[in-house]
Formats: structure tokens, sequence, C-alpha cells
């Protein structure tokens, strides 16, 4: 039985009722005595069990979050499947450029909390003009004085909507995760950039720039990457940048790389989709607009020098139809790695343990992630 059909959510929110009614029944019914008080305590949480039980499943059936009793009880198999279309994604790159000279380190100004991994700023855009948030995680040895003519590939992660730029640090375990990766020798020490990414605040801005509105997408391939080159040791060639997000932060994390891959090499794409899904009014009026952050389309007509790895499942309605067109519209010199997890649904608990693949991925695939590669050697 389903967790987020419609005729299941309609049994459930029946036998609530049901419960409801007889529970009242129940309680006006029994005697005052000792056995009457605890039927009608026994009654009162039925009901109550029940009522939390129908909301739990109403909000199951609009987020998605697990498809099926399998899926929530974790015995469903969890075994992905991975294919490649359109290009190799090792040919994308060609020579990886050499660290930047260490001189240009010496003017970089003081950290806000010199003594911490996580790092945040507060931003004003000088080409969007917007004013947000953003959260870093610095490699555990960033501070140390042995590595301090060493530049880091940089992993920019775009949270889900509504969401922060603190939520990438919990919800997907991705301070866990990277730490892991990079212990395990599987991708390189990294530094992870979590922008802000809805101006106003709580607004559904899918990451566009917005005709007379906030441009986001400036913000976020133009600002927040001047932000990091000028304050921290990155590395700035396209082939030591990729971004990454899960749900609305998936499509955001797609639409950066595929529309600058000057700036972004690579791509991770967790239960995300191809095209702008506003939670309200839809700010992109015209086709051409519409066109412009349509993925697939403009993986067909523009083939960016990219490498994507997208997963989703067939139990993930909200990305299953978009990430499998990303798939299918790659051509060479795009690439794009799909990563079918059958049986899950829609929920950080799945993405957390897609981005450690992802990571492994990266470490693999693109150069400025591998260890011991020139972005894992100090200049």
């Amino acid at each position: 039985m389903e967790l987020t059909g419609g005729p299941f959510v309609a049994r459930a929110i029946t036998v609530t009722t049901v419960a409801l009614i007889t529970g009242a029944i129940l309680t006006g019914r029994t005697r005052r005595t000792v056995w009457g008080a605890v039927q009608r305590a026994l009654a009162m949480v039925l009901v109550a069990v029940l009522a939390v039980l129908s909301v739990a499943i109403v909000l199951n059936a609009q987020n998605q979050w697990y498809v099926d009793w399998g899926d929530l009880a974790g015995t469903n198999d969890p075994t992905a499947h991975a294919t490649t279309t359109g290009g190799s994604a090792g040919a994308i790159y060609g020579a990886t450029p050499a660290p930047r000279p260490s001189a240009s380190r010496a003017s970089l100004p003081p950290l806000p909390s010199p003594n911490d991994r996580v790092q945040t700023f507060q931003v004003t855009g000088r080409r969007s003009g917007l004013t947000g948030r953003v959260v870093v995680l610095l490699p555990e040895d960033y501070a140390a004085p042995a590595q301090a003519r060493r530049d880091y590939p940089v992993v920019m992660t775009m949270h889900g909507y509504p969401g922060s730029p603190d939520q990438w640090l919990d919800a997907p375990q991705g301070r866990e995760r990277i730490d892991a990766a990079v212990t395990r020798g599987k991708v390189a020490p990294l530094v992870m950039v979590s922008p802000q990414l809805d101006f106003p605040k709580g607004t559904d801005s899918e990451r566009v720039n917005a005709p007379g509105g906030a441009q986001v997408e400036t913000w976020l391939t133009q600002d927040v990457p001047e932000l990091v080159r000028s304050r921290l040791r990155v590395r700035t060639d396209r082939a030591s940048w990729a971004s990454a997000g899960f749900s609305a932060g998936g499509y955001c994390a797609a639409m950066v790389a595929v529309r600058h891959p000057q700036t972004f090499g690579a791509g991770v794409v967790l239960g995300g989709y191809g095209r702008p899904t506003f939670s309200g009014r839809h700010v992109l009026r015209t086709q051409q607009q519409k066109d412009a952050y349509d993925l697939p389309h403009l993986l067909t007509t523009t083939r960016p020098p990219v490498a994507l790895w997208v997963q989703t499942s067939d139990g993930d309605p909200v990305s299953y139809a978009g990430s499998t067109a990303l798939a299918a519209s790659a051509k060479a010199p795009t690439s794009v790695t799909l990563v079918m997890a059958p049986g899950t649904g829609h929920r950080t608990s799945v993405w957390s343990r897609h981005f450690a693949q992802a990571l492994e991925w990266l470490g693999r695939t693109v150069p400025g992630f591998a260890v011991g590669g020139a972005a894992g050697r100090a200049a």
C-alpha cells in the first residue's frame, strides 16, 4: 500500500474521523470507575495517535518523503544503478592549471572567525546588489601552518526550499560526509560554500534572475565566487569548482553549471528537477525567459562542457521526470551520470547517502578534486 496516493490519504482521514466519533461515544458511556477511567484514557490515546498518523500521511502525500511502507521501514532495496549519457566526463577539462602564485595569499584579509572551521560572511553583491549570508566550511587543516601555501577546490552547495545556508551543515550531513570522504582518501580536502538563495528571505526565487526583480543567478555565479576568491585560499580554475544541491537546490546546482560552465566544471544534483517550479507566482513570463532556464532544452541547444552527477528515484515524482530528461538530453561534450535509486522518496536521509557517493565521483572524475593532484599540493 502506498503512503503517497490520494486513496490512502482519504482512507486515513476516514479512519481518523471514525476514531474520533467512536472515542467520543466510548468516553461518554464509560462508568465513573477505575476501569472506566482506564478505558477513557485508552480511547483518548488511540484517537490522538490516529489523528497524528492522519496528519503525517497527508504531509507525506504533499512532500513525497516516503514512497511506501518498505521505504519507511528501510526494507526497500537501496542499490543505485548509474548510467552515463553524452560525452566522457574525463575528456571535458583538458589540462588543469597549476595553483595560483602564493604571493597573492599575503593580501587576504582575516577571517570573521579565525579559529573556527565554519565562517559566516554578510555580503552585498557588487553586481546583483543583493545582501545575504554566505556560510563556509573550511577543511580541517586550512589553518595549519604547513598548509599556508595551499589552495583548495570549492563545492558550492544549494539548500532546498524552504531552507537556509546553514542547512547543508546538518540536514544532508554535509560536514560529516566531506570529512569522511577526505579521511578515506576519496576526494581532496575542499571548501564548502553555502550561500543564501532566497531574496527576500523566505521567497521561492528558484535562483533565477527575475525580470525586474532579484538577480539571484548573478549573486550565485558572480558575487559569491568573487567573495570566495578574494577572502579564501581557493583554486580558481573551473575544474576545481563544483555545484551541489538537493531538491530546489538540486535544480539550482544544475542550472549554474549548465549556464556558467566557465565557472563550474561539474554539478551534483540530488532529487532536483529540470525546470523552475515556483511555489508562488511564476516570475518568468515570456517563452524566451522560460527557455533560458529549461535545462533539458539548454543541454540540447548549447551542449555546455560540464559533467553532472544526477540522483533520482522512480518513487520521487518531484525529481524523476526532470532528472531523466537531463540524462536523455545530454550530448557531448556534456556528460550526465544518472544514478537511479529505486523505491526511495524525496528526503535528506536519501540525499545524504548519495552525497557521499557524489564526493567520490568528484574525486575520480573532476581533476581539481583528485587526491594528490595539482589541487592537493602546496604551491
